[in-house]
């Protein structure tokens, strides 16, 4: 177990997403309810295009996660893929699911980017209102604690939320244009 688990994460970081799951399945054979196993096979099956998988084992990863920020990672996977799987209805209840928890987790990049992918939501959700909201919190704490990855993901969906509303497109192209080269 202990070797899938090593296994799973060096092919997930290196690119190898059927690798990674090939473990990462072989390690939950032994121990099918391991959170850190159930999230390298919900990533990796993501990653390797297979879906289906994907949804079930992030819903085991969530139901099972340690702690308020390993679950938070599970649900911004299930955003993610509700809507690859064009399932609105689900995106809206993971986030809503997701959004309580925000309170539970410390400032930093935990917190930041659990913000970040509910503006994701949102701005998948054509919902710019609220994805500027959530980015511009995301925002706020990727500055105070320095985290230029979540910084530039949180510009993204903030930029793309105001490009694709009417009255703030020159707005959401400038953001596009200027900061994020900027990162």
């Amino acid at each position: 177990v202990a070797a899938a688990r090593r296994g799973a994460s060096l092919y997930l970081s290196i690119g190898s997403p059927f690798q990674a799951l090939k473990l990462a399945e072989m390690g939950l054979a032994e121990a099918g309810e391991d959170p850190e196993l159930l999230s390298y096979a919900a990533r990796a099956a993501w990653l390797a295009g297979i879906l289906g998988d994907a949804r079930r084992y992030s819903r085991r990863w969530r139901d099972r996660a340690p702690s308020s920020s390993d679950r938070a990672d599970a649900l911004y996977l299930m955003i993610r893929l509700a809507w690859e799987a064009k399932e609105p209805a689900e995106m809206g209840s993971v986030r809503d699911e997701g959004e309580p928890l925000i309170e539970h987790l410390t400032p930093g990049a935990e917190k930041a980017r659990a913000m970040a992918g509910l503006a994701q939501s949102a701005m998948l959700r054509d919902q710019q209102e609220l994805a500027v909201k959530w980015a511009n919190k995301a925002l706020v704490l990727a500055d105070e604690f320095d985290l230029p990855r979540i910084r530039l993901a949180a510009l993204v969906e903030k930029s793309t939320a105001l490009a694709n509303s009417w009255n703030t497109t020159d707005e959401g192209h400038e953001n596009m244009s200027g900061k994020v080269e900027d990162d």
